[in-house]
This record gives C-alpha cells, sequence and structure tokens, in this order.
C-alpha cells in the first residue's frame, strides 16, 4: 500500500503540472486571440474610414457624402485614438460653423497610426487625392 502511494504521488504531481500548463496556454491562446480580433476589427473601421473621408474631400456635398462622412466621424470617436478623436472633433465644429476645416492633419495622423499598426514604413508627406473630372481629363488636389 505504502508502494502504491509513493508511486502515485509522481504521476499525480505530473498530471497536475500537464493540466496547470495546458490551462494556462489555452488562456493565453484565447486572450491572444481576443487581442488580435479587437486590433483586426479596429483597423478595419478606421481604413474605411480613412478610405471615406479621403473619399469625400473636394466633393460636392451630396447626401450620400454627407452620410459617408458622418459613420465615418462615428467610427472614429468609438476606435481613433485621444489625439484623432480632439482633430477630427475639432474639424467637426469647424464643418458645422461654415468655416474651411481642413482634414489633412488628421488624415496624416490616421495614416500614421494605421502604417504603424500594420507594421509598414512610416511614409512623409501630404496625402493626395484623384478626383476625376471627365473621363479624358484627371486631376489630384
Amino acid at each position: 500500500m505504502q508502494a502504491l502511494i509513493s508511486q502515485s504521488i509522481p504521476l499525480l504531481l505530473s498530471a497536475g503540472v500537464a493540466v496547470g500548463g495546458w490551462v494556462y496556454a489555452h488562456r493565453s491562446a484565447t486572450k491572444r486571440d481576443r487581442t488580435n480580433k479587437q486590433c483586426d476589427i479596429r483597423n478595419q473601421y478606421l481604413i474605411e474610414a480613412f478610405r471615406c473621408l479621403a473619399g469625400s474631400c473636394g466633393r460636392p456635398l451630396s447626401e450620400e457624402i454627407v452620410q459617408i462622412v458622418e459613420k465615418s466621424v462615428t467610427d472614429v470617436q468609438l476606435f481613433g485614438t485621444p489625439d484623432q478623436i480632439k482633430m477630427l472633433q475639432t474639424w467637426a465644429k469647424d464643418m458645422n460653423d461654415d468655416k474651411s476645416p481642413d482634414l489633412d492633419a488628421f488624415l496624416s495622423s490616421l495614416r500614421d497610426d494605421l502604417r504603424h499598426e500594420l507594421q509598414l514604413s512610416k511614409v512623409t508627406g501630404s496625402i493626395s487625392r484623384l478626383r476625376v473630372k471627365n473621363h479624358k481629363q484627371l486631376s489630384t488636389i
């Protein structure tokens, strides 16, 4: 009986360590997966907001453009950094006050943040936007 107990203790300890390691590894993987999914969702929304806001600059305001801009502002307020949110709120206030707001600083900040998140090299300079005037003539702003 004594021999059975002395042989069982190492087996039980080994099994306990194995189960503990499995639980730890599972929790770590779950946490990592959740964090990665959150980053993916955040990046997806901010990329779409960047595209929509950059694409709406320099265009006549139509109902469709207004809805796209409003959705993008909402997404940035949910997923953007505190500085980006503050810049966008200032831009929105200037828009409402009929001033001529400039979105370039905000778009550059958003571009830099997204490139960093996606582990892309940093770029400098202003953001160029292409506007097709008609099918025969292209212009950039």
